[in-house]
This record gives structure tokens, sequence and C-alpha cells, in this order.
């Protein structure tokens, strides 16, 4: 073994003048902190809620998900959108799935000026799109947790 390349951590300070490589030290770094499943869910939440706000969205806990590392557009506030639009969208190409798809699309995506103006547009009671609006969220927030926990974040050149 090559200890400069591999070291024990215990050693060091211990031989004065050692240093570990920059290899090393990149190697020992701690990993990014991951989201756990509830902390990801209200991010999900959040950045639907700021889908027309670039500057809320630039500071969201997605951003830094191994779900948006492993895509291959940059980790930004545009980045998380089109995400976000994937996901909403693909509530729609399951057929009992399609009124949560319109209660999202409605309110997040293509807004209208309000959340009853949304029910009525829908023909829906107001209790009924908000129960529909839930359930696509929590839709959309387990279709993203299922790609997160399978993403391969891509290499770091």
């Amino acid at each position: 073994r090559h200890w400069r390349d591999e070291p024990n951590p215990l050693w060091w300070g211990q031989a004065p003048g050692w240093r570990p490589s920059p290899q090393a030290l990149r190697q020992l770094k701690a990993p990014a902190a991951t989201l756990d499943r509830d902390a990801f869910a209200a991010a999900v939440r959040e950045a639907l809620k700021a889908w027309s706000r670039p500057d809320l969205l630039a500071g969201n806990p997605l951003l830094s998900s191994d779900l948006m590392r492993a895509r291959q557009t940059a980790p930004d506030a545009s980045g998380l959108r089109e995400l976000l639009r994937e996901a909403v969208h693909a509530l729609a190409e399951h057929p009992r799935d399609q009124k949560f798809h319109h209660a999202l699309r409605l309110t997040w995506i293509d807004p209208g000026p309000s959340q009853e103006r949304v029910a009525a547009e829908l023909g829906l009671p107001f209790n009924t799109y908000r129960y529909h609006l839930a359930r696509g969220t929590e839709r959309v927030v387990q279709a993203l947790w299922q790609r997160e926990l399978q993403a391969v974040p891509a290499a770091k050149p």
C-alpha cells in the first residue's frame, strides 16, 4: 500500500510534516448530504409552488439531489422546472391519474387566476379539486422519490 494515496486518518498529525495527497483528501471528503423522504417531499411541494419563481427554485434542496445530478442538464432552476414538468405530465399517461394531472397542471404549470377558478374550470367542487391537487402532488413525490433512489449521479470531471 501507498499510505499517501490511502491514508489512515488516525495517523494524521503523528508524523511531522506528513500530508496526504490531494487524491486521498478527495476520497475522504464526506459525501453530500442527502434528503430523507420527508425533506424530499417538502422540497418537491415547495418547488411546485415556486414554479413561476426561478429565484425561489434556485435555492430548492432538490438541486443537490442525486436525481438532479444524474440528469444531463445542469442542476439549475430551468432543469428543475423540466424535471417537475416531466413528472406532472407523466400522470396524464395513466387514465386514473389524469384528473390529478389536470389539477396540478392548471394550478402550478399553467396557473389560473385562483384555485377557485381552476376548480370551476375543471367542473369540480372546491374540496374535490383540493383532494385531486393533494393526491396528484403525492403521486409526483412518489415518482420522483423512486427515481431519486435509483439515480446514479453523473461523474464529475
